[in-house]
Protein backbone atom coordinates (compact mmCIF):
# COMPACT_ATOMS: atom_id res chain seq x y z
CA UNK A 1 0.00 0.00 0.00
CA UNK A 2 1.46 3.25 -0.85
CA UNK A 3 2.03 5.92 1.93
CA UNK A 4 1.27 9.51 0.56
CA UNK A 5 3.67 12.25 0.45
CA UNK A 6 3.36 14.90 3.94
CA UNK A 7 3.17 11.54 5.95
CA UNK A 8 5.30 10.11 8.76
CA UNK A 9 6.72 6.81 8.89
CA UNK A 10 8.97 4.87 11.76
CA UNK A 11 11.45 2.55 10.83
CA UNK A 12 13.05 0.54 13.51
CA UNK A 13 15.90 -2.24 13.62
CA UNK A 14 16.57 -4.64 16.24
CA UNK A 15 20.40 -5.98 16.10
CA UNK A 16 20.79 -9.87 16.26
CA UNK A 17 23.64 -11.84 16.94
CA UNK A 18 24.94 -14.86 15.03
CA UNK A 19 21.96 -16.95 16.67
CA UNK A 20 19.36 -14.99 16.15
CA UNK A 21 19.28 -13.49 19.76
CA UNK A 22 18.39 -9.78 19.90
CA UNK A 23 22.31 -8.29 20.89
CA UNK A 24 23.37 -4.38 21.23
CA UNK A 25 26.71 -5.14 19.88
CA UNK A 26 30.33 -5.77 19.79
CA UNK A 27 31.34 -2.33 19.63
CA UNK A 28 28.52 -0.28 21.48
CA UNK A 29 25.90 1.20 19.28
CA UNK A 30 26.95 2.24 16.01
CA UNK A 31 23.83 2.13 13.97
CA UNK A 32 23.92 3.66 10.50
CA UNK A 33 20.48 4.41 8.36
CA UNK A 34 21.23 4.58 4.74
CA UNK A 35 18.19 5.22 1.74
CA UNK A 36 18.59 5.10 -1.69
CA UNK A 37 17.11 8.72 -2.68
CA UNK A 38 17.69 10.91 0.63
CA UNK A 39 15.64 13.99 -0.97
CA UNK A 40 12.42 12.07 -0.44
CA UNK A 41 12.40 11.97 3.08
CA UNK A 42 13.23 14.25 6.55
CA UNK A 43 14.95 12.04 8.72
CA UNK A 44 13.93 12.80 12.24
CA UNK A 45 14.29 11.03 15.95
CA UNK A 46 16.42 10.74 18.68
CA UNK A 47 16.81 7.25 19.51
CA UNK A 48 19.64 5.20 17.88
CA UNK A 49 17.42 2.41 16.73
CA UNK A 50 14.66 3.76 14.90
CA UNK A 51 13.97 6.97 13.03
CA UNK A 52 11.12 8.82 11.89
CA UNK A 53 10.81 10.01 8.33
CA UNK A 54 8.35 12.58 6.84
CA UNK A 55 7.77 11.87 3.30
CA UNK A 56 8.82 14.17 1.15
CA UNK A 57 8.52 12.84 -2.54
CA UNK A 58 6.46 10.64 -4.50
CA UNK A 59 7.93 7.39 -5.98
CA UNK A 60 9.56 4.42 -4.93
CA UNK A 61 12.44 4.31 -1.99
CA UNK A 62 14.58 1.82 -0.28
CA UNK A 63 15.77 1.71 3.40
CA UNK A 64 18.51 -0.28 5.07
CA UNK A 65 20.59 0.28 8.08
CA UNK A 66 24.28 -1.52 9.41
CA UNK A 67 25.20 -2.23 12.45
CA UNK A 68 28.38 -3.30 13.53
CA UNK A 69 29.23 -3.66 9.91
CA UNK A 70 26.41 -6.22 9.13
CA UNK A 71 23.95 -4.51 6.45
CA UNK A 72 19.88 -5.23 7.18
CA UNK A 73 17.85 -6.40 3.86
CA UNK A 74 16.41 -3.45 2.09
CA UNK A 75 12.85 -2.12 3.37
CA UNK A 76 11.07 -1.19 -0.15
CA UNK A 77 8.12 1.56 -0.05
CA UNK A 78 6.45 3.19 -2.49
CA UNK A 79 5.21 6.93 -1.49
CA UNK A 80 2.04 8.41 -3.37
CA UNK A 81 1.04 12.03 -4.34
CA UNK A 82 -1.08 13.57 -2.07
Amino acid sequence: MPIPVGYTIRIDVTGKDQYGNDTNGDRGVNIVFNYSDPSMVQEGGNHDWQRKLLIKKAGDFKAWATFDGVRSNDLALRFQPK
